[in-house]
């Protein structure tokens, strides 16, 4: 079932009942501008009849009255670019419109022996009017492209009038109007019929004239395009347009809506400096519409520019953030580090000086063990005046001295078995050094330890100093 808001375009357009706005937009599945071209291609045929009568002959159709030009107080309710289609039609739908498919099926072949045969017995202009239907008719199965049929159009545009012309858009009629809205300008939409009578004389003297181009380079967004081609006869037929030359001021609302805004057409356009005043009073009396839509497209993008900077500051809040929580995590990081090597290091230390303290201890219970086992081994001293007994002082790291006699015989190692036993030797390994002469007793030197004390020279007495070895 077709939608209201087609409904209402077809009637607007077409001035046909409900009813009939009902009947060929379910015969075109919904798709406004085909069932308006089916309209008047079949002559505005009653749609309760259930086939379509064969297509009439086309005639040449005299140009209506002059139509004025007019500019209205304010624009039009806009007209909506896009007609939303039907939803999917059901079983007795598809079984109501199959008559009218068969018969569109049969149209399409007459339509096309019908344009063989009118090139050569028809009138150029009705013949043009009859292949822009077939070009939109022929849109359900051809996609439009109204960028290249832009182009066309500029290209036999200048080729024909030469280089002094609107600046045309090259692109399609909904985009110039996104363009014209962008620059918040109006778009002049111009409708080319080229085998129209009046339009030599409209584009040589009018359009192209030097102050119109001025005037529309300066303030408008211009775009043509020729109704023989689907986008410019779909245009037409939004736009309502009966005769030519017609040319329309339009603007395209936020959210791409066309709306119309003044609209000139036939032989009123020839009229000296008519479309250049139509223009101009536009531009004038509507300006206000395009000062709003400068307003509200610099609060947009105010706020667009203000939630963008309020991003901005909020990621770099964010990434300061992130680079703080990051520095306090490496600082952290180093910190267990420092603090890890630091007790590694304290328990490194405490482990060597309790090994230490354990070697000492070690070391000084073995020279006490020592001690007790050499005290018990001396050899007992000789009485006073006993021939070839040895008396030897010996002094010690700490100042202590201490003195014993030794039996004849007795070797150098009776003699350190005496150091040994003393309280102040807390030593392992030292040497027995006397000064006069020089002579050192080395404790390891076994040949040394084994000599008598006689033949060490220190007998009858002898003075030594106990110097401890390296330990």
């Amino acid at each position: 079932m077709a939608s209201e808001e087609a409904i209402q375009h077809f009637i607007e357009v077409t001035g046909a009942d409900r009813p009939a706005a009902t009947f060929h937009l379910e015969a075109a599945g919904g798709n406004a501008e085909m069932a308006i071209a089916m309209f008047f291609e079949h002559g505005g045929s009653d749609p309760h009849h259930h086939h379509a009568p064969p297509p009439p002959a086309p005639q040449q159709v005299p140009p209506r009255p002059a139509a004025q030009a007019f500019t209205p107080p304010r624009p039009r309710a806009p007209v909506q670019a896009n007609v939303a289609h039907a939803a999917r039609p059901s079983l007795i739908g598809n079984l109501v419109r199959l008559p009218f498919t068969i018969t569109w099926r049969v149209f399409s072949i007459s339509l096309g022996i019908a344009t063989f045969f009118g090139d050569r017995l028809l009138p150029a202009p009705v013949m043009r009017t009859i292949k822009g239907a077939a070009a939109v008719i022929a849109g359900r199965t051809e996609e439009v492209d109204p960028q290249g049929q832009a182009r066309t159009f500029i290209q036999k545009f200048k080729a024909r009038y030469g280089d002094r012309h609107p600046r045309w858009a090259e692109e399609g009629l909904r985009a110039a109007g996104v363009t014209a809205r962008n620059e918040h300008r109006f778009l002049l939409a111009y409708l080319h019929a080229p085998e129209h009578e009046d339009t030599e004389a409209f584009c040589s003297e009018v359009l192209c004239s030097p102050e119109l181009v001025q005037f529309a380079n300066a303030h408008l967004i211009s775009w043509g395009g020729d109704i023989s081609t689907p986008d410019a006869y779909m245009v037409a037929s939004r736009l309502g347009a009966t005769t030519y030359p017609y040319a329309a001021i339009l603007t395209f609302t936020p959210d791409n809506k066309m709306a119309l805004l003044a609209a000139a057409q036939g032989p009123s356009l020839l009229q000296p400096g008519a479309l250049l005043g139509l223009m101009t009073r536009v531009v004038e009396e509507q300006g206000a519409l395009l000062v709003a839509q400068r307003a509200e497209q610099q609060e947009r993008e105010f706020a667009r520019r203000l939630r963008e900077e309020q991003n901005r500051e909020f990621e770099e809040s964010l990434a300061a953030d992130r680079a703080r929580e990051a520095q306090r995590a490496e600082e952290r990081r180093r910190a267990e580090e420092e603090e890890s090597a630091k007790a590694a290091a304290e328990a490194a230390e405490r482990a060597a000086r309790e090994a230490e303290e354990r070697r000492k201890a070690d070391a000084a219970a073995a020279i006490a063990s020592r001690r007790d086992t050499k005290r018990a081994a001396l050899l007992p001293e000789p009485a006073a005046g006993t021939a070839g007994a040895a008396l030897v002082r010996v002094r010690l790291p700490d100042g202590t001295n201490a003195q014993r006699s030794f039996p004849p015989g007795a070797t150098v190692g009776a003699l350190f078995d005496f150091v040994d036993s003393l309280p102040s030797t807390n030593y392992w390994a030292y040497s027995l050094v006397s000064n006069f002469p020089r002579k050192v007793l080395d404790q390891s030197d076994a040949a040394a330890c084994s000599q008598t004390l006689a033949d060490a020279g220190l007998t009858p007495q002898a003075a030594l100093f106990v110097q401890p070895g390296d330990e």
